[in-house]
């Protein structure tokens, strides 16, 4: 929102100034993509794909992510298509691929109303999450090591992880017994902050080969806050990590989102209504 703010206003003599007017509404659009206002992430596309290549190509990527997030997946694969054919990066070119193969194993989006809404991200919190989450129910990942630490004043909830891979459950990471890192999650017995982590062991995969990691989680009746906490650890700190979130029932995508920038951690959190 402040991202917004300010660069509404700062005024750029677009026909003096192209380059500068397009890095303007790219940063605009990608605010407004945030905070997830659609419909003006590209309000004025004219200015997005301007003279800068890279700009107009991470300007491709980011409307065909829009449909995708709003579950319009064959608009979001026409638009990845066009990326993987028209931009002028490599990179940009493949991730395009390999969003558009990711849109198309989707199951169709949700038909009959919302239960599930995304809500906006929390980069305040960080790790000391006992300050808003967790009032009924946590699940801290590698907390005791070979287990999580759970725990809460509500009803224990039924999770499960694993990966598309039968073969790789997925995996606990601790990568230090305590720090000093506000980004990783506290640890309530031990009384510090603890750099823990489960990830599906991706690195052993080739980008966008997955395998991918999986919740299974059972929610109780009613309305509920659900709350995903990603850190790039900085003791193994990889950069330009980046994921997709779908929310799914057994025959229906219910939401989309993704998970970027988080070295300082980030709660991508849903207001879930209902059983799913």
């Amino acid at each position: 929102a402040e991202a917004v703010e300010l660069l509404s206003a700062l005024h750029v003599d677009a026909d003096a100034f192209p380059a500068i007017a397009q890095h303007r509404y790219h940063g605009l659009s990608r605010a407004h993509l945030g905070l997830r206002e659609f419909d003006l992430a590209f309000e004025k596309p004219v200015f997005l794909f301007g003279p800068d290549p890279v700009i107009a190509s991470e300007a491709m990527l980011n409307e065909a992510a829009a449909a995708e997030f709003q579950g319009d997946f064959d608009n979001a694969r026409r638009l990845y298509t066009r990326a993987e054919r028209a931009s002028k990066v490599l990179w940009h070119r493949r991730q395009a691929e390999i969003a558009g193969k990711r849109v198309a194993s989707y199951k169709p989006y949700r038909s009959r109303g919302g239960t599930v809404f995304v809500l906006p991200d929390d980069r305040t919190t960080r790790g000391d999450w006992y300050l808003g989450y967790g009032t009924a129910f946590y699940a801290l990942s590698a907390q005791n090591f070979l287990v999580d630490r759970t725990g809460g004043p509500g009803p224990k909830l039924t999770y499960d992880f694993r990966t598309t891979d039968p073969s790789e459950p997925s995996r606990l990471w601790v990568t230090a017994t305590q720090g000093t890192d506000p980004a990783s999650i506290w640890d309530p017995h031990n009384r510090t902050h603890r750099p823990a982590n489960r990830d599906d062991y991706g690195e052993q995969y080739a980008i966008g080969a997955g395998p991918d990691l999986l919740c299974d989680v059972e929610v109780p009746a009613g309305a509920h806050l659900l709350s995903f906490y990603f850190v790039n650890d900085h003791n193994y700190y990889e950069p330009n990590r980046e994921y997709t979130i779908t929310v799914e029932s057994e025959t229906e995508t219910l939401a989309v989102t993704d998970v970027r920038q988080f070295g300082g951690g980030v709660y991508k959190r849903f207001a879930v209504r209902s059983p799913q």
